[in-house]
Formats: structure tokens, sequence, C-alpha cells
């Protein structure tokens, strides 16, 4: 039974390590695949910046240059489909505009020129959108001027969660000082910084985080490799344990059978085995000892008929020994 019993518990144990390999691997995969789309997704709005930027040079006029962009180049944000011709509305503001060291994103992108610069989120129309900038830089390297644009999170939530046939997975993005900017259920509302006491070492990894309120964990994260966002895979808790549970009923089923299997094959055996060899074994000390063995002489039949034969033989030898002994006197 105890052999049984460390069988059982092995075999438990591996089950459970199997699924949770099985589903660490499943979510490492989907946190990869989601910071792959989401770095297309902004190296697509980097090129598009880019190749506004290229077009615009010290003979320009900002009025007629933010025209342009509205009406021949920038189209209305469409992340519901799979494309990566997304285009976003790019405004400019040029260097010698008075109110351009007003907007600090600008600012910052002329010290970062040829590269997107992201603000923390703004809400407009209770919606909210991440501020992208782009510097530009002439062919003297003078800085002329930035675009800049708002991107839906909404949208592009969205349009990450196509990589996913499972509506139970959720996503979260993080920013480089560990702050949530965007998830993919606004129920949850986990705090700002939910994140901040966890190490994420490496490009990629596992992580354990329950958000009890919604009973969510945060199974896995992504960083994006070139852009300052993280992101962070999370699943229903009883999701991710109802394999467990269901093989750890089953095994305990199985456990159950077999011991009450084995307990009455084991009775059984001891019945038809152990017991006439016992009978046999009394039997045969009574005979050497010259004890009284009537207890023995009834007409007992057995299943085998072995023990039969050996029964019969030790009466016989018991018998002859009585003879034997009469004869003497």
């Amino acid at each position: 039974m105890i052999a049984i019993c460390i069988v059982h518990n092995i075999l438990v144990f591996i089950s459970y390590k199997s699924h949770q390999n099985t589903l660490e691997q499943k979510y490492l995969s989907y946190a990869s695949l989601t910071a792959n789309s989401m770095e297309i997704l902004l190296d697509n709005i980097f090129h598009q910046a880019e190749f506004y930027g290229k077009r615009i040079n010290d003979n320009f006029n900002e009025s007629s240059i933010n025209k342009l962009l509205k009406n021949n180049f920038s189209f209305d944000t469409n992340l519901d489909t799979l494309r990566l011709i997304n285009w976003i509305k790019f405004n400019f503001i040029s260097a010698k505009n008075p109110n351009f060291y007003d907007n600090h994103l600008a600012v910052l992108s002329k010290d970062n020129p040829w590269t997107l610069n992201f603000d923390s989120l703004e809400i407009l129309d209770h919606k909210s959108y991440l501020p992208v900038n782009f510097g530009i830089t002439n062919n003297n390297q003078k800085f002329i001027g930035s675009l800049y644009a708002r991107i839906d999170i909404d949208s592009v939530i969205k349009y990450l969660l196509k990589n996913f046939q499972e509506k139970n997975i959720g996503i979260v993005i993080l920013d480089n000082n560990q702050n949530i900017i965007a998830q993919s259920n606004d129920k949850l509302d986990i705090p700002l910084k939910f994140f901040r006491d966890i190490d994420f070492n490496g490009n990629f990894g596992k992580i354990s985080k329950e958000y009890e309120a919604n009973d969510r964990i945060f199974v896995a994260f992504a960083k994006l490799s070139t852009y300052p966002f993280t992101i962070i895979i999370s699943e229903n808790n009883s999701i991710i344990f109802e394999p467990f549970k269901y093989n750890f009923r089953r095994y305990i089923f199985e456990l159950f059978f077999s011991i009450v299997s084995i307990s009455i094959i084991l009775s059984f055996f001891y019945k038809i085995l152990i017991v006439p060899i016992n009978n046999l074994f009394n039997l045969t000390n009574a005979i050497l000892k010259n004890e009284n063995i009537d207890d023995y002489t009834k007409d007992i039949k057995h299943p085998f008929n072995e023990i039969n034969k050996l029964n019969q033989a030790l009466l016989k030898v018991n018998e002859y020994r009585c003879d034997l002994a009469n004869s003497n006197l």
C-alpha cells in the first residue's frame, strides 16, 4: 500500500510539473508574440514618421505641411486589420513656433531626433491615448521641428488580442517605469504601480503575481527590443489550475480503485492460499509435538488440489506414527 501511495504521488507530481511546463512555454510564447506584434506596429508608425520627416526641409510652411498631412497622408487608425499599413494622424510643430517649448515631448524629441519618443497617457473624451513625438533635422543636422500624434490605446489592445483565440487571455502594457499604460480588461482596475516590485530580468521570462480582486494571475512577460515597453500576459487562476485539479481528482480515483482492487485480491489470496498453508504448518507442528490433531482432520476442501494432497499426506503420516507407537506397547 505504501508503495502504491508513493507511486501515485510521483505520478501526480510528474503530471503537475508537465502541466506547469506546458503552460509556462505557452504563456512565454504568447508574451513574445504580443511583444513582436506591438514592435511591428510601432515600427510602422516610425517608418510613417520617417517618411514624412524626410520630405520636410528648411523651406517649409508649418500650416501647409499640416494641411498636407491632413489631406493627403493621414487616415484614421484602423487596427481592426492585421495589415502593416495602419496610418495614424500626425501634426507638425516647428521649432520656430513660440508654443514649441510648451510641449514637453516636443522638447524631448529635439534631444532625440529621428526616433519615436513617448509621454505619459492622455485622457480625451474618456479614451486613453499614448502621445508620440518624432524629431526632425535638416541635411545640416539642424533641428527644425517635430511630428506628434496620439496612439489610441484601446485600438492597440484590440490589435494585440487578435493573436489569441482564447478569450480569457489578458494583456498589460508597461512603460519603462513599470507603470501600467494599458490593459485588456478595464474592469480589472489594477493599481498603476502594481508591478513595481517585480524584477524583469532579461528580455522575456516567467513571473507569478496574483491580483486577487479578479482572480487573475500574471504569468509571463516580454520586452520590446526597440521601444520602452513591456508586455505582460495574464490568465484566470481557475483556468490555469483546472487541468491540474482534474488530473489530481483522476489520480485520487485511480488510487482508491487500485487500493480497493488490491485489497480484494490480497484478501482472496490470503483466504485461498495463506490460510491453508498456515493450517498445514500448524498440523505439522501438532504431529511433531504428538498433540491432538482432531481440529485438523476436518474434511475441508481447498481450491488447490496440491494443498488437499499435502493435508492427506500429513494425516497419513500421523496415522503411521500412531500405529508405530501402538505396536511398540
